[in-house]
């Protein structure tokens, strides 16, 4: 997830250098240009936080693992043969993060490939 947030940021920032080096040259004024980059913009926005999103979706999934294997330690079966592990408490919580979690950092990477695709100058 670090590598996402790192290349989205880093785009961000490249634009913004972009369009105040573009705007000192007069070329154009700043405020055209980032109006004409707004889209780029946005999406690279989008896409930060979408993989903030799956970063926190991962973090919970590795809490839930934990309460889980505390819920499941037996410590009978240390001197009993007969006694097993008790029943996680956290199943359906950890497919739900797993999967979103998955998804967002999915949707991360898309964006970045849109914004790509926008910068290539192709319209939509």
């Amino acid at each position: 997830m670090s590598i996402l947030v790192l290349l989205h940021a880093g785009a961000l920032a490249g634009l913004f250098t972009l369009a105040s080096s573009l705007g000192k040259d007069k070329k154009a004024s700043i405020a055209d240009l980032l109006v004409q980059f707004s889209e780029l913009g946005w999406c690279l926005v989008a896409g930060l936080l979408l993989a903030l999103l799956a970063g926190l979706c991962v973090w919970l999934n590795w809490s839930y693992h934990s309460e889980n294997y505390d819920q499941m330690a037996n410590y009978e079966m240390l001197i009993n043969r007969e006694a097993w592990l008790n029943d996680p408490i956290n199943n359906w919580k950890l497919d739900l993060t797993h999967w979103l979690g998955l998804a967002f950092g999915l949707a991360s990477a898309a964006m970045l490939g849109v914004a790509a695709y926008m910068v290539l100058g192709v319209p939509f």
